[in-house]
């Protein structure tokens, strides 16, 4: 088996970015994502995702959901884009702090469709999970300035 892993402590709090991460097919905070259907609901459910300038799109499916552990483990479903075999990832996270969490994505797959050789996939899914945990950091301290109203256009009353 060929292992990506990235770890990375995120400024944020554990049940934040659990909620984010949890809701399996909201994949609004991930810019790259053009568009997310949701195929049922629940473990089984896909997630396809539409990206810009890739003519198929992405499946995943959820395989386990833990909210008690922070972690969910999915599968990418083989096609013509995604030429990884055997392709899983486990997302687990846990607090580091009141206000932050450890983030670890770990994907395994089996080989490679075609000539391709694997540490070029582990190259690039590496590069690709480090922005995930960039955006999703992003998103839940962007989530929390506008719960508390910081960030926003607010009036403030002369005098």
């Amino acid at each position: 088996m060929h292992i990506i892993k990235v770890e990375r402590e995120l400024k944020v709090p554990i049940e934040k970015l659990w909620a984010l991460v949890s809701d399996f097919s909201n994949l609004s905070w991930y810019s790259p994502a053009e568009k997310i259907e949701k195929l049922g609901s629940g473990i089984g459910e896909i997630r396809r995702i539409t990206m810009p300038g890739i003519p198929t799109a992405i499946e995943e499916r959820l395989l386990e959901l833990d909210p008690l552990q922070h972690r969910l483990v999915y599968t990418v479903l083989e096609n013509e884009i995604n030429i990884m075999q055997d392709y899983t990832v486990e997302a687990s996270l846990r607090s580091a702090s009141h206000a932050s969490t450890i983030a670890l994505w770990q994907g395994q797959f089996s080989g490679v469709v075609g000539d391709l050789e694997p540490q070029i996939m582990i190259d690039i899914m590496t590069e690709t999970y480090v922005s995930m945990l960039t955006e999703m950091e992003g998103a839940v301290q962007k989530a929390g300035r506008t719960e508390s109203g910081e960030g926003s256009d607010k009036l403030i009353p002369d005098g």
